[in-house]
């Protein structure tokens, strides 16, 4: 049978079109895909307070009489006046503890009675001449010494509490009496305890009154104002426990810690919800440093641009055929698989399209996508009317070109955030942060951008004046 010219012609035309057509697949289907939801460790933020205690001290001072007096008599025995004299009162701190010293002066009068008699009087009467000395009368008064010691805590309900103690009564300068072998000194000390057992208590009772409750909630309000962090948006501490350390003390300034339980986040917007209220103390976090969950953005135009000046004027040698790389992007995403579009000439010209899932090395601070492969439809084209381009290949030698390392831009958000993170907040606040460490956690491929989801770890403080 006689094939006519004319029909072998058009075979041959609809055999060479069929093999010169170009490999257009259809796209494929774009899926916005939100993020998980991440467990978020608790962020522990250290508040250094300072606390100048000077001005209780001298509401203290003040409470306490600068002058006593006092006397004891006896008919027979000896019988004693005296007058003390205070100096200002001297507030020393050292560790958890502080020490208040007295220095004083004083002066006695002592007379003595060998043997008395009531016949005369039912109060008694000496039978011989009395005898009467003095010490700090018409000369220099005598020295003493009166330290206290008090020890603070603070209650759950933010109110000081000192223990304030007696240490020591040391008279500088003794007041003996030759004339009758008498040794004054101790009744002295007997009587200023007595004159002096209220001010332990008046010292208890103005330390209680210190307003350390408003330098913490001070320092909670700050700490729960949204922060604005660059092109990142506003940082939120949300502070949702607040514990504090062991008091130190150092001459007149009290210095202690406060550590909060935060779950900071970082937000695009800011908003206008109403911080928790300063709860009630919790037992001290020894756990130091915060954890920001922070999400940085990877735009796909970004993205396309440099895995196309990566794939552009590539060759892939298959079965003696090349195959040349037009351009590439990355255009959406599907089941939380990115999308990629490859436009390719050579031997035939086309579109392919791959989809795969970004990975991450955390080492190697890179993003690849280990299982990328052919979009379904456009296998079934390729295996319609380009075989022999259906071919691992292809696959293999664009997972190796589209590998993103991220060092750079995950530096740069560091070391922007540590800026962020030193800066004063109002004339006696300041904020002071250090970056430790910026790590991937998740990637989530969105419809229009990469979402990388970081962690930030290091330490935060509070500096108030």
């Amino acid at each position: 049978m006689k094939i006519s010219s004319q029909f072998f012609l058009l075979c041959t035309t609809i055999i060479f079109l069929s093999a010169c057509a170009e490999i257009k697949p259809v796209e494929p289907a774009i899926q916005i895909t939100k993020p998980g939801p991440v467990k978020q460790e608790a962020s522990i933020i250290d508040v250094p307070i300072q606390v100048e205690l000077k001005p209780y001290f001298k509401q203290a001072d003040a409470a306490v009489p600068n002058k006593f007096s006092g006397k004891e008599d006896h008919c027979e025995g000896t019988s004693y006046s005296y007058v003390f004299e205070r100096n200002p009162i001297e507030f020393s701190g050292k560790g958890n503890n502080l020490q208040f010293d007295i220095e004083g002066k004083y002066s006695l009068k002592v007379n003595y009675c060998p043997n008395c008699t009531d016949v005369f009087d039912d109060n008694g009467t000496c039978v011989i001449p009395r005898l009467y000395a003095s010490c700090g009368v018409g000369e220099p008064m005598r020295k003493i010494s009166i330290s206290y010691n008090s020890s603070f805590e603070l209650l759950p309900n933010y109110q000081l509490k000192s223990v304030t103690k007696l240490k020591e009564i040391k008279p500088l300068s003794k007041c003996e009496v030759t004339v009758f072998k008498y040794d004054a000194t101790e009744d002295l000390v007997k009587e200023v305890k007595k004159a002096l057992k209220d001010m332990a208590g008046d010292i208890d009772k103005k330390v209680s009154e210190t307003q350390i409750k408003n330098e913490i909630d001070k320092a909670w309000k700050t700490m729960s104002k949204p922060m604005k962090i660059d092109k990142y948006g506003y940082l939120y501490i949300q502070p949702d426990k607040i514990s504090v350390s062991n008091f130190q003390l150092n001459g007149s300034l009290l210095n202690f810690n406060i550590a909060m339980e935060a779950y900071p986040k970082v937000e695009l917007t800011k908003n206008t919800t109403e911080p928790k209220p300063l709860p009630n103390l919790s037992n001290y976090l020894k756990k130091d440093g915060f954890n920001i969950q922070l999400d940085v953005i990877g735009n796909y135009d970004s993205l396309s641009r440099l895995l196309s000046s990566e794939l552009k004027g590539k060759e892939i040698d298959i079965k003696k055929n090349k195959v040349i790389i037009d351009s590439a992007k990355i255009f959406g995403a599907a089941n939380q698989q990115l999308s990629f579009a490859i436009s390719f000439s050579g031997k035939r010209k086309g579109t392919l399209y791959l989809v795969g899932t970004p990975t991450f090395d955390n080492q190697k601070q890179q993003i690849s996508f280990p299982d990328l492969t052919f979009d379904l439809e456009t296998k079934n084209a390729l295996l319609k009317s380009g075989k022999w381009l259906f071919n691992d290949k292809i696959t293999q030698s664009i997972r190796g070109f589209a590998t993103y390392n991220l060092k750079t831009i995950l530096d740069e958000s560091a070391i922007k955030l540590e800026k962020e993170l030193n800066r004063k907040i109002d004339e006696k606040t300041a904020i002071e942060g250090k970056m430790s460490q910026l790590r991937v956690e998740a990637i989530y491929p969105m419809n229009n951008e990469l979402l990388i989801r970081t962690n930030l770890s290091g330490n935060i403080k509070l500096v108030v004046n």
